[in-house]
Order: C-alpha cells, then sequence, then structure tokens
C-alpha cells in the first residue's frame, strides 16, 4: 500500500533537490479573464503576505526565504479559486485553475509529496466511507446501526494509514496538518498518542500549539485514578438510581443515545460479554444523552439490552452528569472499580474482555 510513498519522495528530490533556505515559485494560471497580480500567504501561524508578483502571459514568479516547512495559499486577484501547499526549502511549479471545479497542481516540496502519497493511499477508503454517509444521512436509525459495523471498518482502515504515515513521518508539517480536523474531538488516548508521536520541532505552528493545549485540557479532564462522581438518577422504569450503590461490583458506566449509531452497535456487542459475567460481579450501566423518553426506550427495546438504563433526559449539552465526566462525544465509557474509582476510560471490548478474564476467570 505505502510504496508510493519512497517512488513520490524520490521525485521530488531527483527533480528539484534542495537549496539552503530559499524557494523558487514558478506559477501559472489558467483562466480566459484578465489577472495581473499573483499572491502568496503563509500561515506563520497566522496568515500572513509573504510576497506579491505581476502576472505577464500568465506565469507568475516568486522567490524568498523559508527556512521551515509551512502552510502557504497562492491567490490571483479577480479569480475566487485559490491554491493552497506547503511551502518549504526548493523549487516549485503551481498550476491555478481559476474556478474550484477543476483540479490544481503542486510539484516541488517534500512535504507535499507526502501529503499526495497519504491521499492515494487514502483514496479508496475515503470514497466507500463517502458513499456509506450518504446512504447514513437518509436512513433510518436501524439503517444507520446496520451501516455503522461498514463505516466502522473503513475508519479503523484509515487510522491504520494515518498513524503509520505519522509514525514515519513525526517531523512533518503535512501529517500534522491532515490530522488537524480531528484534534478538537479526540480524547485523552488519542490526543497522547499524537502528543508522543509528533516531534516537538514542530512547536513553531499554530497546529502543534493547539494540539498540546487540547491535550492538556482533555488531561485535566481525565477521571482515571480518581473517585467516580456519582451518579443520581431514575432508571427507565421511573425508580431511584445511585451509582454508588454499586460499590463491590466492577462497572462498566456507558455514556449513549438512541440517536447514536456506534453506540448502539457497541451495546449490541456487549451483550454476550455481560451475560457470561454479571453473575461474578460485573455490572453495566448505561447513562443515556437522550432528551426524549419514547425514543429512548424504543431503543432499549430494539436492541434487547438487559442492564441497568439510566437518564435524565436533559440531552447531552443538558445534562449535569454529562459535565461531571466531560463528556464530549458518544460513546464515551468507564470502567469503575469495586471501591468507586475509575480504573479505565474508552477501552475497546477486547481490552474489557481481557480485564475481565483476569479478574473473574
Amino acid at each position: 500500500m505505502y510504496h508510493r510513498i519512497l517512488f513520490t519522495l524520490m521525485t521530488v528530490w531527483i527533480c528539484f533537490g534542495a537549496s539552503a533556505q530559499t524557494y523558487h515559485i514558478q506559477g501559472r494560471i489558467h483562466t480566459d479573464k484578465p489577472v495581473s497580480w499573483a499572491y502568496l500567504y503563509g500561515f506563520t501561524p497566522k496568515r500572513e503576505l509573504l510576497d506579491s508578483a505581476q502576472i505577464t502571459a500568465g506565469k507568475f514568479h516568486f522567490e524568498g526565504q523559508c527556512p521551515l516547512a509551512i502552510s502557504a495559499q497562492v491567490q490571483v486577484k479577480g479569480i475566487r479559486n485559490s491554491l493552497s501547499f506547503f511551502l518549504e526549502p526548493g523549487a516549485f511549479r503551481l498550476e491555478l485553475q481559476d474556478t474550484w471545479g477543476k483540479s490544481n497542481q503542486v510539484v516541488g516540496g517534500t512535504q507535499n509529496a507526502i501529503e499526495k502519497a497519504y491521499a492515494q493511499d487514502t483514496d479508496f477508503a475515503r470514497d466507500s466511507l463517502a458513499i456509506l454517509a450518504k446512504a447514513y444521512d437518509k436512513g433510518t436509525t436501524e439503517e444507520r446501526v446496520a451501516l455503522s459495523s461498514d463505516m466502522r471498518r473503513w475508519n479503523n482502515q484509515l487510522d491504520a494509514v494515518r498513524r503509520y504515515y505519522i509514525q514515519t513521518y513525526p517531523n512533518s508539517v503535512a501529517m500534522l496538518e491532515i490530522v488537524r480536523p480531528y484534534i478538537d474531538i479526540l480524547n485523552y488516548q488519542g490526543l497522547s498518542e499524537l502528543v508522543d508521536t509528533f516531534s516537538p520541532d514542530l512547536a513553531y505552528t499554530g497546529t502543534y500549539k493547539h494540539l498540546i493545549a487540547k491535550y492538556e485540557q482533555r488531561k485535566s479532564e481525565q477521571l482515571v485514578g480518581g473517585p467516580a462522581p456519582n451518579i443520581v438518577s431514575k432508571t427507565v422504569n421511573g425508580k431511584p438510581f445511585a451509582l454508588s450503590s454499586l460499590r463491590g461490583k466492577l462497572v462498566l458506566l456507558d455514556f449513549w443515545a438512541s440517536w447514536c449509531a456506534p453506540c448502539r452497535v457497541g451495546n449490541r456487542a456487549l451483550i454476550p460479554i455481560y451475560e457470561k459475567y454479571k453473575s461474578k460481579g460485573f455490572e453495566i450501566v448505561s447513562f443515556s444523552m437522550d432528551d426524549k423518553a419514547n425514543l429512548w426506550k424504543d431503543a432499549i427495546k430494539a436492541d434487547g439490552i438487559p442492564w441497568t438504563q439510566v437518564s435524565d433526559l436533559q440531552g447531552l449539552k443538558g445534562s449535569e452528569t454529562a459535565k461531571s465526566y466531560f463528556i464530549q462525544s458518544l460513546p464515551t465509557i468507564f470502567l469503575i472499580d469495586e471501591l468507586g474509582n475509575v480504573i479505565a476510560q474508552n477501552i475497546s471490548k477486547e481490552e474489557l474482555e481481557q480485564i475481565l478474564c483476569q479478574r473473574f476467570d
């Protein structure tokens, strides 16, 4: 799968090489419109104008110093389309189209080669996910549950490729920008992996600073190693419930919602595990982020979930319980020991089975 990386990078160095800290950009704008000026912007980390160049017969040229790779963009006055790429020492050839429907081209630069290789290695998975996503958006809740398993498999494949590239290029600005959309939604474990893998040499970029800030925030919200906040709520049958009543048992606390298809796929996968260990001191409590009782109850019935179900029916944003557990996305799970302390968070089904096997088998 990843043979394209070496070939692409070799092509960059054979064709262009690298020259100290200087960059040379030969550009062309393909348009019938009268154009006169091109502008080069860099994100360092804020957007700033690096240079401007007059356009002659559709061509323009930039030259300057750039000791470190940065995100950059070329815009042409009078053209709505722009060209984004990674700027670093070396030579570049840019082909800019005048409409969004046509493909711009960038030749040159190690970071652009990494980005192009990554895109080629993930094209099929991303296209497959896009097709499933369209069906997901139009589907009923039950259809979404069925589609979620296929979407998870493709997402796992994308994650594996992304992890490979990050580990291979820990100093890569391109890979850092590729993961940027995920930073705000990743949990503490995911952010920890990124912080441990990406090189601190990237600290000059705005994205790396944002990654560290979000990591520190998630770290401060970690409950592992401390007592689980008590939950006082009502079960699906309207009976009072307190999490503290389960002291002496190993408890899996699962935050979910009827509209969260991955949550419901995960719940169904837990049923055989629960049936195997419930008599040995293992309990599951699902706390719903629903705000409508009928949807919550219908999902429980449809999925055949046999364990304790509780909710305050305040939704994700309105729930004080969700705030006390710093819930940002669903599903989110916690493993709580017999003394009421959180010993794990967001573990996989396989990791849970391993813990249960060690404790009870």
